[in-house]
């Protein structure tokens, strides 16, 4: 102990405690306090120290302590309570004042109480400590401190484990719970939710729960066996045990204290699943609730079903009371319902009710007559049209036409009398139908004569319209179509020249016959649903009398299809060795380098394509002339063909009357065509014939006509034309192809070589496809077009018509298109009102509509396919494969250029073109002459197909900007196409704008400055500015100031829309116009891409 802390003290009498000052009072306290803390320990230290090594010193000092303290002060140890004797001593000792230190002994104190010091003098000098003994204490006291420290460092060793191992489990216990939470969702949550209700089924929770109880009980039984196998290790270590200690081996608890963590580890689990049970118990318990609140529900419902079914019941004995009564009403409707039938019947047919087979046949001898006549008639005054073009025979053929339509009108009405449906003779109930059904009889009067105006104006513009030559502006402007712009199609191969002519023709002839051709499209639907048919398309395919038309067209198209994609491959990559980078190596053809104004015929660019080219070509014009063959000569050879196959002769009128040579002492029109006066003698040919082969085949081909004239001449005149619709081809053709072989030339003496070589075979056949394989998707496509326009709408016209081509024939346009062009009309035969359909079937298929077709056929086909043409072309398809075989796409891939038909405003730079090519009209000499205003810079013309672009020339070379469309241009698009989409999220924008206006004002937000700001137009601010209307007025005013703000959100909107219903699979499939195509190879077309139209709004266009 450190003696320096105690204070020598004097007596109590020697103190001068008056005179003591107050900081030496206050050193003295903190003196006094130090040294009682000193001696409390030193007390505590001697206590243990004496406790543990000799506890008879300690019983002695507590005896003396206690006697001596209860005489000195009896009320020091509290109520006569003894206390031990170091306490009783050590509080006897720090409750006085003054401490007396002596040398080398322990502190004594005394109280104030007049505690004679002197008393315990003889026991302090007995129990004095020495030094050293205060040393051996400390050393005694540290060791048990290190004893104490080192078992609290064992316990906070294993707390720390147990707490690591309740850590762990809580952590795997938050990982099940998880686990648990997402498994209720998806199953309960998410996927429990009832499809009709929309709410969660309280038996599916229940069932989630059991399943969930069923696992924790499975855990518990894991853990409860556990916990035995821990029991019976508990067991087996205790014999363990018991076996070494008999064995005198010693025993350590480190043997046991992984299993009593274990032990541990599975009562904390126990602990656990039960808190997870009562966890669910809970759950379970608010389900219970649900559960029973829904049951209460279902009563409900179960006592109101009760109820209806009991209504239902009496219901039905109501209805079976009625039931009865209604039996004879049935009857009567039925009775009505045939009634009505058949005057539904007769009126969709135009029936009258007159059944009488005598009256129906006198007018038909009667009609025969008068018919015979009028055709007789007009045949007359159009042929002295066609061979003499003036206006006195035109004008005589246009009243002749008209009395005709005038005798057919009061023909159809007399028809329309009789219910020809019910007629007995089946030959006269048919002559009344043919009747009936065709023409447009059956609209009033002035729309009857405006249809018919409407078709007469279209030939006569598409007839009259001239165009002026290439590079040659000044030039007089008399180029037609029939001869001189066909001619220069077939033989040109300057790529620009040929674009000019197809550009200049297409741009006279669509934009001012489209109004025209909607107004046709209007009425002529009109008089076909008079005559109860559904669309004139519909009316058009009934001549063919089947229901499958069609489909079975469609089926020819698809079996040709990779004949003519090899062909089109084959012919794709010579005219790319012609103009190089101007054609796509994989794509479609642009429209105007095929050798035709329509691609229709291939046969112009044989030269380019010819696959042998050091073969002989099959042309006997040579020979021709060199034997002195003449028009007269060639028409003689054509009928010792005929007649040596069994036919008749042509009959002396014939000789007497056909125009073989073109006049040069008027002016005619040299179509090529065959006559029937409707008179049974009178038979011609017309033809500008010229000592050529074209000439001789067109010959044989004009007199195949002919000869089915005679052959059906006895018949009524109503059934006086081809058996079915392109029969009259199909023949014409058939003998065609029979002419122009090697063998029959050389037979008739035209060809010397006496042997036919491969290479002038396929020669020959690559000539054909060239002529009637190419035609075919043409042909197949102008009443594909047409039916679809009927039934469809007159709107997207031009659309349809470049995606049927670029789908069917793998051709496109060579500049930018718009639904203004009406390219359609380019072709005679969509303005002319003439079905095209029948081209399709003279491919020499044949078809059951009528018995004479099997007949013909020898009951060998019953049915349309293309069979006899790929025989035909066999040769020439296995040449075209081997050709093609490094070719990487057989056929073409479109991309969405290739059909991009504008529907807005034209763009800068094809107005260009329009500009350079635009037209007006001037009668002059009765020529509709197309002149144009200024020479055209051919350099400028800006291609939608080419990938490169053109060369431009020094002069009048000036760069055209590419304008982009303003927003609103956008907004009127996106109107017309997403209407549906864009109108409700423009009503929501607005009503958001509006607010924002509104509150804005409401709020003392600065317009004008705000305007200012915007760099606002200063009309506008001045405005706003004087403006003393109500806020509702400024904000009308923002409103529209703001309108290319709101147009562009709108916009936005509308666009994020259309994206997010199209992601969902919500938004319905695109139009047919607006149908991307995706980059689809159309070598792999099947019957499924084939394109859907929408249906449009028929409008009626304004008159002209």
């Amino acid at each position: 102990m450190n003696s320096d802390v105690s204070i020598q003290v004097k007596e109590e009498d020697d103190i001068n405690w008056d005179e003591i000052t107050d900081d030496k009072l206050q050193d003295l306290l903190v003196s006094m306090v130090r040294m009682k803390i000193i001696l409390e320990l030193e007390n505590d230290f001697f206590t243990r120290y004496l406790q543990r090594n000799d506890p008879e010193s300690l019983e002695k000092i507590d005896s003396i302590t206690v006697s001596d303290t209860s005489k000195i002060s009896p009320k020091t140890t509290g109520r006569g309570t003894l206390t031990s004797p170091t306490r009783s001593l050590s509080r006897s000792l720090t409750s006085s004042n003054i401490s007396v230190r002596d040398r080398g002994s322990p502190s004594i104190w005394s109280t104030q109480s007049g505690i004679r010091r002197g008393m315990l003098d003889p026991m302090l000098r007995r129990l004095r400590i020495t030094i050293p003994q205060r040393m051996e204490m400390m050393q005694s006291e540290i060791i048990e401190f290190k004893k104490k420290l080192s078992l609290l460092e064992r316990t906070g060793k294993k707390e720390k484990n147990n707490l690591i191992a309740e850590i762990e489990g809580l952590e795997i216990c938050i990982r099940e719970i998880k686990d648990t939470k997402d498994r209720f969702e998806n199953d309960i949550i998410i996927g429990g939710v009832d499809r009709i209700t929309s709410k969660i089924p309280a038996e599916t929770v229940i069932k989630f729960t059991k399943n969930w109880f069923k696992a924790i009980e499975k855990m518990i039984e894991k853990i409860r066996l556990k916990n035995m196998t821990t029991k019976l290790q508990i067991i087996k270590a205790k014999k363990q045990l018991i076996q070494r200690e008999h064995l005198g081996e010693d025993l350590r608890p480190v043997d046991f204290y992984q299993i009593k963590i274990q032990r541990d580890e599975y009562k904390k689990k126990i602990r656990q699943s039960a808190i997870y049970i009562l966890q669910i118990k809970k759950v379970i318990g608010h389900y219970n609730s649900a559960l029973t609140k829904h049951k209460r529900k279902q009563g409900y419902l179960t006592n109101e079903f009760n109820s209806i079914v009991t209504e239902i019941n009496s219901n039905k004995l109501q209805a079976e009371d009625l039931e009865s009564k209604c039996v004879m009403n049935e009857i009567e409707i039925e009775h009505a319902k045939k009634q009505m039938q058949l005057l539904k019947t007769m009126m969709d047919n135009y029936e009258g009710l007159n059944v009488d087979l005598g009256e129906a046949l006198q007018f038909l001898r009667e009609y025969e007559r008068e018919a015979s006549s009028m055709c007789t008639r007009v045949m007359t005054a159009q042929w002295n049209f066609g061979t003499n073009v003036t206006e006195s025979t035109k004008r005589k053929m246009l009243d002749e036409q008209t009395l005709k339509l005038k005798f057919e009108r009061a023909s159809w009405r007399k028809a329309v009398s009789f219910a020809w449906s019910r007629i007995p003779d089946p030959l006269a109930r048919r002559e009344l139908k043919m009747i009936v059904i065709r023409g447009r009889n059956a609209l009033t009067d002035d729309k009857f004569n405006e249809i018919h105006q409407l078709i007469v104006e279209m030939k006569d513009i598409y007839s009259r319209t001239r165009l002026c030559p290439y590079r040659n502006m000044g030039s007089n402007c008399n180029l037609s179509i029939d001869h001189d712009i066909s001619k220069i199609m077939a033989q040109s191969k300057d790529y620009d020249e040929l674009l000019y002519y197809w550009h200049a023709w297409h741009e006279a002839i669509g934009p001012p016959l489209k109004n025209n051709f909607m107004r046709y499209v209007q009425l002529s639907n009109q008089a076909s649903r008079l005559n109860g048919f559904a669309d004139t398309g519909d009316q058009m395919r009934e001549f063919f009398e089947d229901e499958h038309l069609e489909q079975n067209m469609a089926e020819v198209i698809y079996a040709i299809m990779p004949l003519y994609k090899h062909l089109f491959t084959y012919v794709r990559r010579k005219l790319f060795e012609r103009y190089g980078d101007r054609i796509r190596k994989d794509g479609p053809l642009p429209a105007h380098i095929l050798g035709n104004m329509w691609s229709q015929n291939w046969e112009g660019i044989y030269d380019l394509v010819q696959p042998f080219p050091a073969s002989t070509k099959l042309d006997v014009t040579l020979d021709m002339m060199i034997q002195g063959y003449t028009p007269l000569r060639m028409f003689q050879i054509a009928e010792e063909f005929f007649t040596s196959l069994g036919m008749k002769p042509m009959p002396p009128e014939f000789w007497r009357f056909s125009m073989f040579e073109k006049p040069i002492d008027r002016e005619v029109m040299c179509t090529a065509g065959a006559w029937d006066f409707c008179n049974t003698i009178d038979y011609r040919i017309k033809q500008c014939t010229k000592v050529t082969m074209d000439d001789l085949i067109s010959t044989h081909h004009e007199m195949a006509h002919l000869q089915y004239y005679l052959q059906y001449k006895d018949q009524p005149i109503i059934f006086r034309k081809e058996a079915i619709p392109g029969f009259h081809e199909a023949v014409s053709d058939a003998i065609v192809l029979s002419v122009m072989t090697p063998q029959h030339l050389q037979k008739i003496g035209l060809h010397n070589n006496s042997t036919d070589g491969y290479e002038s075979n396929i020669n020959f056949l690559m000539l054909m496809a060239l002529r009637k394989l190419a035609y075919i998707p043409f042909a197949y496509i102008i009443d594909q077009w047409r039916w679809r326009v009927f039934n469809e709408g007159v709107e997207d016209m031009t659309t349809r018509w470049w995606e049927l081509r670029m789908q069917y024939q793998g051709i496109v346009p060579p500049v930018v298109r718009t639904e203004r062009d009406f390219d359609p009309a380019a072709k005679y035969h969509i303005l002319a009102d003439i079905p095209y359909a029948h081209d399709v079937l003279s491919i020499g298929a044949s078809r059951h509509w009528h018995d004479v077709v099997r007949q013909m056929t020898r009951g060998k086909s019953n049915r349309l396919d293309a069979e006899a043409i790929m025989k035909y072309f066999q040769p020439l398809y296995e040449w075209l494969k081997r050709q093609n075989e490094m070719e990487p796409v057989i056929g073409w891939i479109t991309i969405q250029e290739d059909t991009d038909i504008k529907h807005l405003p034209l763009s800068e730079n094809n107005a260009r073109y329009r500009t350079a090519l635009r037209s007006y009209f001037l009668f002059s000499h009765n020529d509709f002459v197309c002149q144009k205003t200024f020479k055209v810079n051919k350099h400028d013309i800006t291609l939608a197909y080419s990938n490169n672009p053109q060369k431009q020339s020094n002069e009048d070379n000036i760069p055209l900007p590419d304008k982009k469309l303003s927003i609103f241009q956008r907004m009127k698009q996106l109107t017309k196409d997403y209407w549906y989409i864009l109108v409700p999220v423009h009503i929501t924008t607005s009503m958001i704008w509006v607010t924002i206006f509104y509150m804005a004002i409401k709020n003392g937000v600065d317009i004008v400055t705000m305007m200012e700001h915007l760099n606002l137009s200063e009309k506008y601010l001045n405005i706003l500015r004087s403006s003393g209307a109500g806020n509702w007025a400024i904000v009308y005013a923002l409103y529209k100031i703001f309108t290319p703000a709101r147009y562009a959100v709108t916009i936005g909107g509308t666009t994020m829309s259309i994206r997010y219903l199209n992601r969902l699979g919500y938004l319905k499939a695109s139009s047919f116009k607006k149908a991307a195509t995706n980059v689809e190879q159309s070598g792999k077309y099947t019957a499924k891409h084939k394109p859907e139209f929408k249906n449009e709004r028929q409008t009626e266009p304004p008159k002209t």
